[in-house]
């Protein structure tokens, strides 16, 4: 699953838990690359999606999308393409897992 989600707690910031996750980012677990608040416009700025991608050809790749006003799941294989590549994009302007890790053991430090 691939997702330019958010952890946030009650207040909206992000969570110790999560920061923690992050610090640890690229060490055999899960990757975590965390998008500046500062790269502008970008495309999960107005929703959050989650990739689903299975790596047998049988289940085809989906998209679930939550907005404002609810959610769904996207199954178009050209729809799931654009997702994807929107996707990639992000993860191209977002900090690599080196240095999401380490800004994250920064912010643990400071909180």
């Amino acid at each position: 699953m691939r997702s330019p989600g958010r952890d946030l707690d009650d207040d909206g910031a992000v969570s110790r838990a999560g920061w923690r996750k992050s610090s640890r980012s690229g060490n055999g677990g899960d990757c975590v690359e965390i998008l500046m608040l500062d790269i502008g416009a970008h495309a999960a700025a107005a929703c959050s999606f989650e990739l689903l991608e299975f790596p047998e050809r049988v289940d085809p790749d989906v998209v679930y999308v939550e907005n404002v006003t609810g959610s769904l799941y996207v199954e178009d294989e050209s729809d799931v393409f654009r997702y994807s590549l929107a996707f990639d994009h992000l993860r191209a302007k977002a900090l690599d897992p080196d240095d999401t890790a380490k800004l994250a053991r920064t912010v643990i430090r400071d909180l």
